[in-house]
Formats: C-alpha cells, sequence, structure tokens
C-alpha cells in the first residue's frame, strides 16, 4: 500500500485500472465489495461532495493508467 493511502483509495485505485476509469462502475464495484462504511455516502464538502465521491475524484486525478484488454463476457 502507498504510504498516507487510506484503504478506501488503495482499493479504488485498482478499481480505477479495472474499471477503466469509468467513475460510476467503480462506484458500483466498491458497493458491491461489501467494504462501504456509512462514511461513503456522508457530505465531506461544502458543494456537497460525499467522501465517496471526492475519493473517486482523487483516484482518477491522479492516475492515469488503465486495463486496455477486453474484458471476458459472462455466458
Amino acid at each position: 500500500m502507498t504510504i498516507g493511502w487510506s484503504p478506501d483509495m488503495f482499493f479504488m485505485n485498482q478499481l480505477y485500472y479495472w474499471c477503466k476509469s469509468n467513475q460510476q462502475l467503480m462506484d458500483e464495484c466498491f458497493r458491491a465489495s461489501g467494504g462501504v462504511r456509512p462514511k461513503w455516502d456522508e457530505v465531506h464538502a461544502s458543494d456537497g461532495a460525499t467522501y465517496g465521491k471526492m475519493t473517486i475524484e482523487k483516484v482518477c486525478r491522479t492516475n492515469s493508467d488503465t486495463f486496455g484488454g477486453r474484458y471476458v463476457e459472462r455466458g
């Protein structure tokens, strides 16, 4: 784990790569992981942004490497 990163940031960084920076998909995968705490949906900014939204946006601002392959289709 990168020093100074929360577990949320570390996991979201992985989701950024695998979700090809799709913010909605990143949020859906994070929620499906079972790791969401009530804090995720709490407002943490004067503009009404939640902790989750701010976390996703920060990861998207600080990354550029995404999965370049194709996803396997479920049969």
